[in-house]
């Protein structure tokens, strides 16, 4: 009867024991598929980040620029084919005859047209935040600084020869890789050394140096009169709400852009994912 006894203790014992390891294990298991979720939904959310340059600050409509590429979220690719769109009217950029100005006109809002090649100095390669490129406009060439005399808007010519590798993707993180729809600033790095903006003016394309070109609409000097030197037009950049209005623009934009290259990437199965983890991005852009 003793040993009888002791078996079942023995039995016992050892289901307690097999019992307390499963639970150990499935505990282990839990953890492991936690720290997992957890490392994802990091990557994720970095994937989705979008950081304005604190530089880019007290100059915010100077970033005014995207590549359309047909659907959001594409990478922007050293030697194809885009729109150069600004965003302050959603038209991209076209060849225009012109006489006595830069041969330069906008497409209306619904062209599909891929006309601006877009070459990274680097070589091939998926463009990024901080990228020295040369842009040429069908038919019209590489586009390059060219005086055009007093009365001839933007100082903007074409090149059939060469590129010119005077142009700066500037606006985001350094390093940060660009895909279609994130907007962006194109910095002129000689001779100018500033920003091209949108600028209303009285002959050729509506186009400027921010802050050296003068923006002489009656449209622009409402938006000076009302929103003082950092005008909506202004060349000196954004302030107050109307800075907080562009920058949620911005935000939108490049966060959006970012979760459709996520979605994407995942064949649509991390829609849900890449949804939660959106607002996130958009808040701490926002916050900037």
């Amino acid at each position: 009867m003793k040993h009888y006894k002791n078996n079942i203790i023995i039995l016992i014992s050892g289901l307690i024991f097999i019992l307390h390891a499963g639970s150990q294990q499935a505990f282990a298991e839990t953890t492991r598929n936690h720290k997992k979720i957890v490392t994802q939904n990091k990557k994720l959310e970095d994937a989705l980040e979008f950081l304005i340059p604190e530089s880019m600050a007290k100059k915010l409509n100077a970033i005014q620029w995207t590549f359309k590429a047909g659907s959001r979220g594409r990478p922007i690719l050293s030697g194809n084919h885009y729109q150069l769109v600004n965003m302050a009217i959603n038209r991209g950029l076209k060849r225009q005859k012109r006489a006595k100005a830069a041969n330069l006109g906008f497409l209306k809002e619904t062209s599909k047209k891929f006309n601006m090649l877009v070459q990274s100095k680097k070589g091939n390669g998926q463009l990024r935040y901080g990228d020295l490129v040369a842009l040429n406009l069908k038919p019209y060439g590489w586009l390059k600084y060219k005086k055009q005399g007093r009365a001839g808007g933007i100082n903007i010519g074409d090149d059939d020869n060469s590129p010119h590798y005077i142009w700066r993707i500037s606006g985001g993180k350094k390093g940060t890789k660009l895909l279609s729809d994130m907007p962006f600033a194109l910095y002129n790095t000689k001779p100018i050394k500033t920003e091209i903006i949108y600028c209303q003016r009285s002959s050729g394309i509506d186009l400027g140096w921010r802050g050296k070109s003068k923006c002489g609409s009656k449209l622009a000097k409402i938006s000076g009169a009302v929103f003082g030197a950092n005008g909506a037009l202004s060349g000196d950049g954004l302030s107050g709400k109307l800075a907080k209005k562009w920058k949620s623009k911005l935000c939108k934009a490049a966060v959006g852009a970012a979760s459709a290259y996520a979605t994407g990437q995942s064949g649509g199965a991390g829609a849900a994912a890449v949804a939660a983890a959106a607002p996130k991005a958009l808040k701490k852009c926002n916050q900037l």
